[in-house]
């Protein structure tokens, strides 16, 4: 896929494209504001149609079936307590998102709800909790801090091997995401896995990755504190952990597949120093 960044506004990132491309931009969210990716898809020749069926594993309606929170009581009650709430001062104010605990002491989030924060603190059960930023990859938009005394303990990822392609499995898997939206009480909200897909993204300073990443495609509302939810299906398995939103769809939210970031939570066991967490993510319109 083609896309040439020219310009960046202090309102937001404005991308320029070549000739007969199709943009399509999705908003990361944090209390504060947002941060913008994106991805084209040629569209000038059958070749390019062809390779974006290929991309793109399934657009599979969601089911017609209602979707009940009574359907995920007993998961929603055992993971309450591994949900916390990220906050730090910076960036112009209080930053304020979900993480959730993914090892002993290690609490798992977005980049850009930690990145040019000093001193992150964890909310739980027990309180507020110092927190070391151990693990920051803004390419990915995943981070890990580590803290102590924690409410609740690790949930376990759905993430069978790395580098095994989704390969379609998740299309319309009825899952629920937990978070702080609004930087307020906890909440249970119904978001089902519409689909999951390729695509070319930019890191949460408006850098062009090098590679697609996998995405899952949620139906559902996403509203700023969701950052770094994670969604959670039916046998207690995280999925994926939310990153942003589309804007051309309102009800419609973006999440990183669990086998995106596995690997890192092994690493991040063995992790205890300090790392840049560099400048706040998008001056401007964070």
């Amino acid at each position: 896929m083609i896309v040439d960044k020219t310009s960046i506004s202090t309102k937001g990132y404005r991308k320029s494209i070549r000739a007969r491309t199709f943009v399509v931009i999705f908003v990361i969210v944090t209390l504060g504001g947002g941060v913008f990716y994106a991805y084209a898809q040629g569209k000038s020749s059958e070749k390019n149609q062809q390779e974006s069926k290929a991309r793109h594993v399934s657009s599979i309606p969601t089911k017609t079936e209602p979707l009940r929170l009574e359907d995920f009581q007993s998961v929603i009650t055992t993971a309450k307590s591994s949900v916390v709430e990220i906050k730090g001062e910076g960036c112009g104010g209080l930053i304020s998102g979900t993480g959730f605990v993914v090892a002993p002491n290690l609490v798992a989030t977005n980049a850009h709800a930690v990145a040019g924060i000093s001193s992150p603190y964890v909310h739980d059960g027990n309180g507020d909790h110092g927190a070391t930023t151990i693990l920051f990859d803004p390419n990915l938009d995943f981070a890990i801090v580590r803290t102590a005394q924690l409410a609740g303990k690790p949930l376990s990822l759905d993430a069978p091997s790395s580098g095994v392609s989704l390969g379609g499995s998740h299309d319309n898997e009825r899952t629920v995401m937990l978070g702080y939206p609004g930087g307020d009480n906890f909440k249970a909200t119904i978001a089902d896995i519409k689909s999951e897909y390729a695509a070319q993204m930019y890191d949460i300073y408006g850098e062009k990755l090098g590679a697609e990443r996998d995405l899952f495609s949620l139906s559902t509302k996403i509203i700023p504190g969701n950052s770094g939810s994670p969604i959670v299906q039916q046998n207690g398995l995280v999925a994926g952990v939310v990153f942003g939103i589309d804007p051309s769809a309102s009800h419609t939210g973006l999440a990183l597949p669990a086998i995106e970031f596995s690997e890192m939570v092994q690493r991040a066991k063995n992790l205890t120093s300090p790392v840049d967490t560099r400048t706040c993510a998008a001056e401007g319109i964070r």
